[in-house]
């Protein structure tokens, strides 16, 4: 369960709670998989190496 503490805001408009996804992938198979290295490059792309 989740849950957010908001500061005063007008009650009169709808509270839009709306976080940004910074990054996702699916990472992994049908063996044990990990990550052993992570950088990330000017542009904010992420590269994973294991």
């Amino acid at each position: 369960m989740y849950g957010f503490t908001v500061a005063s805001y007008d009650k009169r408009y709808p509270l839009v709670i709306d976080p940004a996804l910074l990054y996702s992938t699916y990472l992994g198979g049908s063996y044990g998989d990990a990550g052993e290295s992570i950088a990330v490059d000017g542009a904010g792309n992420a590269y994973v190496a294991g």
